[in-house]
């Protein structure tokens, strides 16, 4: 069995969506001759913690957990003498690419370390946090072992970043330009994000790849065949909504609805299965009323379940050109509960991911009257596929994005680099 060093600040215990995507490749790789040992933080302090994510490791998996240093003194001592608004923005300003550098300049130490004693023959780093891939970075330098770098969401082509100053964005671009000349292979998660890096002068497009997340058939073992029973049509939307994602015209829509069609009252409900900022809840709690249920957050397995149960899972994307290279990781999911997916989304890779596998519906509209309209149609068609059963995705195009598939998608890369360092 060869050896993998996987950088990644998010392992479990810690939970939420960015840890899914590495459990996942670590839980598969060894099907395809490959096995991870684990560099990642022991962040006690994380948002959200998920134990039951620690029975997808393989047994005897390496793990070396790191504190993750971050610089929390200094900014209560800011927070205390300022602001929090000017301590953010001055930690901005001094830890770049972000506060996880401290960390993951430490995990380059122990890594060396773990290279010389297990024989590892490949280098992979997984961001955000961007820092990760600066670690590799510097062990890649020194080992001159393969690295392939995977950028579960972009870094300076992010539609959310923002760099509080022109000379901060541009060390971020200078890191990002740094990183992807240095690795043997990027990852990015979808085609369209594959494209913006690949227009770019300095990218060589032969080392960009795209592998998707995904959903695990293990997860929905005997979920699927649930009948749901219940005179109301349930809706759930599974992760978190914080301002820099909130979609404020798709609940002002939904709430004109409510209003314009009074028997929804009785028949809609919808569901939040997630952490998201109190501001937000009590925004939507005033739009929906008693049509929507907080579940607060859940563990995956919870998460998984609650999108199983549902009559439709929503996927919901603030309206931005930008975020068209976008393809969450709960898509995948809701295509793996195999119910309808509502796709309130703007031109691009969720849309299209949604109309190839045909597993919903797709809206484009974002000017809350023409969206209303638009939902009173989709919320009917809905109702109709659960009284009579005609919800048929395309079954074949649904598999392609199987956790096992894509692992072996991984593997294939690491052993097309090990086998040309072999050669020289």
């Amino acid at each position: 069995m060869r050896r993998a060093l996987f950088i990644s600040y998010n392992f479990p215990p810690m939970g939420g969506g960015g840890v899914q995507r590495t459990v996942k490749f670590v839980k598969y790789l060894p099907e395809f001759g490959w096995e991870a040992l684990v560099c990642a933080a022991d962040d006690k302090t994380y948002w959200v913690r998920d134990e039951t994510l620690l029975d997808e490791i393989p047994k005897g998996t390496i793990i070396r957990r790191t504190p993750p240093l971050r610089p929390r003194f200094l900014i209560s001592a800011l927070e205390r003498i300022t602001s929090k608004a000017f301590a953010e923005r001055l930690i901005k300003n001094v830890f770049i690419p972000d506060d996880r550098i401290i960390w993951a300049l430490s995990v380059v130490f122990k890594a060396l370390r773990l290279i010389k004693r297990h024989d590892v023959r490949l280098i992979y780093s997984t961001s955000p946090p961007h820092s990760s891939h600066l670690a590799a970075l510097l062990l890649k330098k020194v080992t001159r072992l393969p690295w392939v770098c995977d950028f579960r969401d972009p870094w300076t082509k992010n539609y959310l970043f923002n760099p509080p100053n022109g000379w901060v964005e541009s060390i971020n671009e200078m890191m990002e330009r740094g990183v992807m000349r240095g690795a043997d292979r990027t990852i990015c998660i979808t085609e369209r994000a594959r494209g913006i890096y690949g227009e770019l002068p300095w990218v060589d497009s032969d080392r960009l790849v795209t592998i998707y997340n995904g959903y695990d058939p293990d997860d929905f073992s005997g979920k699927k065949d649930r009948k749901i029973d219940s005179n109301k049509l349930i809706i759930t939307h599974s992760g978190s909504l914080y301002g820099g994602n909130y979609p404020k015209y798709f609940f002002l829509a939904v709430e004109r609805l409510l209003r314009e069609e009074p028997s929804l009252r009785e028949r809609l409900l919808f569901r939040f299965a997630g952490v998201m900022e109190g501001e937000i809840e009590s925004e939507i709690g005033d739009h929906l009323g008693g049509n929507s249920q907080f579940l607060g957050y859940m563990t995956h397995r919870e998460a998984v379940d609650a999108v199983a149960e549902s009559d439709c899972n929503l996927m919901v994307i603030k309206a931005d050109e930008n975020a068209s290279y976008h393809a969450a990781g709960k898509l995948f999911e809701y295509m793996g509960a195999g119910r309808p997916i509502l796709a309130v989304v703007p031109l691009g890779q969720t849309a299209d991911l949604v109309r190839s596998t045909g597993t919903g519906i797709v809206i484009h509209e974002d000017d809350p009257k023409a969206l209303c309209s638009r939902l009173k149609v989709a919320f009917a068609e809905i109702a109709d596929m659960k009284k009579e059963g005609t919800f048929s995705p395309n079954i074949e195009a649904v598999e392609r994005f199987e956790r096992r598939r894509q692992a072996g998608r991984l593997a294939a890369i690491f052993d097309r680099l090990t086998a040309e360092k072999g050669k020289k």
